[in-house]
Formats: structure tokens, C-alpha cells, sequence
């Protein structure tokens, strides 16, 4: 609306003249649609060029990017600018729409959008090899490619990728680890570009046979010294890393009586008669082969003199998490806590107070370790002598596994110690004997039930 007075040299106003009205209509007409729109996708973006429009009043461009069904309207905003280029980062593996539209300074859009689609593949699945070397699987495969670089490959076990262990994340194509299985095992390479797009999996399978039994296991008796000879399995993945000697008409029930790296054993047996003995081979990961045994006949022992011969009784001993009866010891019983004093410990006053506190059994917890052992003195330096124990177990929950332990010294300070119910020892004077149930410091073991030992 529009009115005009006038003003004298005095500074005196005129009356306003009649209001006449204008319209402004302004720029209506849209600027031109964006031709020439395309994309260009390097190892570490996606850079977009287009052809300039020739309009005066343009003010900028603006680019969206949706999916390949977006429309203008549903497409998300990625930039205005006045240039006819731009650098994107990287997405993930995709198909996108990507759409340009022209603004002039009026704020007019193009009449229609501009658009390219935009492929983001995948990066292409390695050729993926093993091979065993010595102890260890030397794993190696092919480099992927990729629209984008390739940051690192991913190593994964299991039988379906999805649900595979990681293993390791490296940036090579080869990768060495120490094989500590037994059986078949299925590992996967994935690459894995710098937009963290994984490509696609390869996998090997890789089967890992557990040694064979020894061969031609022969025995060679003199007097009571019994020699154990045999050959190496011949079949089996990895190398032999120790073999086990037991003692017993049937390997269910053998003692463990010597642990070898070397294809021969030397034993003494103190009492005349017929002996079974047990070799079983252990590989490098701890796969045992299958047993197999040999009979020997053992005569009495010449010009043999029995230094000492004694009968450990349970209470003379030491132990942790054991019950001592007489002449029997209970391993794994926690024999410093009755029911009540368990109740009354956890501040419960019923049964269901310890199901709510996620114990709905009553042998929860469950100890980790029982043992017990002797220190003998022998009263003087020993030159040399076979140390034997033997004892009889009675399993009262489960099916356990007792290791026995004997342990030699000079001084009773320093101790030399093995896992085997006879070893052969030189100039000693203290001898501790060791039986043990369950985990070990160091060790793996399974949980442990109940079990009862009688001395012979």
C-alpha cells in the first residue's frame, strides 16, 4: 500500500493522497533441473560431479539419498552447496538413491529431481587355505577386493559363521596359532573394509586325528627290572609330546606308574608275579591315542633289601578339604562347615532362602581341590631307591580320577616331584607323598564328587 504528502520549505505537511495498492509478484518461475548427475566411489568416499545450470538467481544445490524407493520427500538431506561437487562418506553395503535438485534465491526448487543409483558392494570372499606345521595350523588366503580399502580380516571357528568364535583380527593374510584340539574344526576369513562392511566368508575345514596306538609294544624281563619298549604311532596329526605307562589287569582300573618322552620305559617291581602294563601316546595338543598292553612275568627280586616299607596312616598326614575316619580319608568334604553353620553363614533360615540366592542344589559350592599328603624322613641321605605307593580307592559320587604325587628332597626344602605312583630317586632323604582330587593350581580339571581312600 502506497500514500504520498508533500512538506513546504516551513516544514508543513501536505494531506496524503489516496492509498493505491501494488502487488508483488516476485521470481515464481522454477531454476532449471540438474543434468549431468554422477558419482565416482574411491577407496575412502563417494565424490559426486554434476553439470552447472546457466540460471542467474541460482542460489545452491541441495542432495539427498534414500533408499531406492525414497521419494524427493522421503529422502534425507545431505548438503547444500553452491559448487558443482561433493565428497560423501562411506556407507555400508547398499543400494542407495541419490537425487540433486537446483534453489534459486527465491527459495524455487527444480521442477524434478535429479537421481543416480549408488551400489556399495561387498568385499570378495578370499581363497582361504590351511596346513599343519609341527604344532601349530598355519592358515593363509588370497587378498579380498573392494569398492572401499580393506582394514583387516577377521578369523572366526565354528560351524556356522554367524555363530562362530572370534579368533583374531589381523591386517595380513596369513595367520599361525598353536593347535590344542582334537577333531574336526571348521575356521572362516572375512575381510572387512574401512566403511565396516564385512564381505563375503570363506571357511576350511580342518581335522585333527588323534595319534594311533604305539607299535610292536614288547617287554624284556631281567629278575624283577621290567623294560617297556615300543615304536612310535604311525598315524596321527601332530608329533608325540609324552607317552603314559599304566599298571593293571584292565586299563579302567591301571595306575598311572611312569610318564616318558623316549619309546622305552624301565620299571621295578618289588613282589614276584604277572603283570599287565599300559602304553597310551599323547600328542602335542593332549590327544590320547588308543592303550595297548603287554603281560610280563616278574620273579622275585635278587639281592634286592627293602629299605622301608610303611603304612601312611590318614591321620599322620596333612590335607585340605578331606575327612579323616580311621583308616579312611573322604576328599572333597568341607569338613569345617556343618548344615547349620552353611545356613546360618549365608543368612538363610530355610531351603528356598538358598534357591533365591541362585543355589538350587544342595552341593553348591562346589571345592575346587582336595588333597592330602606325608612328609617321611628317611633319617639319612638315601644314594638311590624306587619309591612306591599304592593305595585302593572306593568312588562314592561319580566316577573320579586320584593323582598321585611323589616328591623327593635332601634338605626337605627343595623338592623334586612327579606325577606317578613309583619313581626312581637318587641321594634324598625326605619323601612326601601327595594324593590328590580336582583342580590343581595351573592346571584344568573337571568339578569333583566324593571319593574314599583305604590304605592296603
Amino acid at each position: 500500500n502506497v500514500r504520498v504528502r508533500s512538506k513546504s520549505a516551513f516544514g508543513v505537511y501536505s494531506s496524503h493522497s489516496a492509498t493505491q495498492t501494488h502487488t508483488v509478484i516476485g521470481k515464481t518461475e522454477k531454476p532449471s533441473n540438474v543434468s549431468g548427475f554422477a558419482s565416482s566411489i574411491s577407496n575412502f568416499g563417494i565424490f559426486f560431479t554434476w553439470t552447472k545450470i546457466t540460471d542467474l538467481d541460482l542460489s545452491a544445490y541441495e542432495i539427498r539419498y534414500g533408499d531406492l524407493d525414497d521419494s524427493w520427500e522421503d529422502s534425507i538431506i545431505i548438503d547444500r552447496i553452491k559448487s558443482n561437487g561433493l565428497q560423501v562418506d562411506l556407507l555400508p553395503a547398499s543400494d542407495y538413491k541419490y537425487q540433486i535438485k537446483a534453489i534459486d534465491t527465491s527459495g524455487n526448487y527444480s521442477e524434478l529431481a535429479t537421481s543416480i543409483i549408488v551400489s556399495i558392494a561387498r568385499p570378495t570372499a578370499p581363497t582361504f587355505t590351511g596346513v599343519i606345521t609341527a604344532t601349530s595350523i598355519q592358515l593363509n588366503w588370497t587378498a579380498s577386493t573392494g569398492l572401499f580399502e580393506i582394514a583387516e580380516y577377521e578369523i572366526r571357528y565354528g560351524n556356522t559363521f554367524s555363530s562362530a568364535t572370534v579368533e583374531a583380527t589381523i591386517k595380513g593374510t596369513s595367520y599361525n596359532r598353536r593347535i590344542d584340539w582334537s577333531g574336526a574344526r571348521k575356521f572362516w576369513v572375512v575381510a572387512k573394509d574401512v566403511a565396516g562392511n564385512f564381505g563375503f566368508e570363506s571357511f576350511f575345514d580342518l581335522a585333527i586325528q588323534e595319534p594311533s596306538q604305539v607299535n610292536n609294544l614288547s617287554v624284556e624281563v631281567i629278575d624283577n627290572n621290567v623294560l617297556l619298549r615300543w615304536q612310535a604311532p604311525t598315524s596321527g596329526s601332530l608329533p608325540i609330546d609324552h607317552y603314559k605307562v599304566y599298571k593293571g589287569a584292565v586299563f579302567a582300573d591301571a595306575n598311572l606308574v611312569g610318564q616318558v618322552s623316549a619309546t622305552f620305559s624301565a620299571l621295578f617291581e618289588i613282589i614276584s608275579g604277572t603283570y599287565t602294563y599300559w602304553v597310551k601316546p599323547y600328542d602335542t595338543a593332549g590327544n590320547a591315542g588308543t592303550e595297548t598292553a603287554v603281560i610280563a612275568i616278574v620273579s622275585e627280586p635278587p639281592d634286592f633289601v627293602i629299605l622301608d616299607d610303611q603304612i601312611l596312616t590318614p591321620s599322620s598326614g596333612t590335607g585340605i578339604n578331606i575327612f579323616i575316619d580311621g583308616e579312611d580319608i573322604y576328599f572333597g568334604v568341607l569338613a569345617t562347615q556343618s548344615w547349620e553353620g552353611h545356613f546360618i553363614a549365608n543368612g538363610w533360615t530355610s531351603a528356598q532362602d538358598q534357591i533365591d540366592d541362585l543355589m538350587p542344589y544342595y552341593l553348591q559350592p562346589t571345592l575346587d581341590v582336595a588333597y592330602w599328603y606325608k612328609v617321611i624322613d628317611q633319617g639319612a641321605i638315601v644314594e638311590a631307591s624306587l619309591i612306591k605307593v599304592a593305595f585302593v580307592k572306593t568312588d562314592i559320587s561319580g566316577d573320579q580320577d586320584i593323582k598321585t604325587f611323589i616328591a623327593y628332597s635332601d634338605d626337605g626344602i627343595t623338592w623334586t616331584e612327579t606325577e606317578a605312583s613309583q619313581v626312581y630317586a637318587q641321594n634324598f632323604q625326605y619323601i612326601r607323598v601327595k594324593l590328590a582330587l580336582g583342580t590343581l593350581t595351573g592346571e584344568s580339571g573337571a568339578l569333583m564328587g566324593v571319593l574314599g581312600i583305604t590304605h592296603p
